[in-house]
């Protein structure tokens, strides 16, 4: 089937719909590349491809080391305005 090209199409009739071998495999090969990009996303964004619990444990960590830092900055300026 070949439909008729519109008025409004600005170019050569022919260029209306191209269709054909190479059309059709560009689809199919584009729709391969997604869906295994799909499954990749899925199985690393919803699996659990590190220990949680261990990440969390150390986010903790460098927060509590952060923490630490503050305090021991704000004593030294505390110290230095008082001497």
């Amino acid at each position: 089937m070949q439909p008729p090209a519109p008025d409004w199409w600005p170019l050569n009739p022919e260029w209306w719909l191209i269709g054909g071998w190479g059309t059709g495999g560009t689809l199919l090969f584009s729709a391969a590349v997604a869906l295994a990009l799909m499954i990749y996303s899925f199985r690393r964004f919803r699996g659990s491809p590190y220990d949680h619990s261990a990440e969390l444990e150390r986010e903790a960590e460098r927060h509590a080391a952060r923490r630490l830092e503050r305090e021991e900055r704000r004593r030294a300026r505390q110290d230095a305005s008082h001497a």
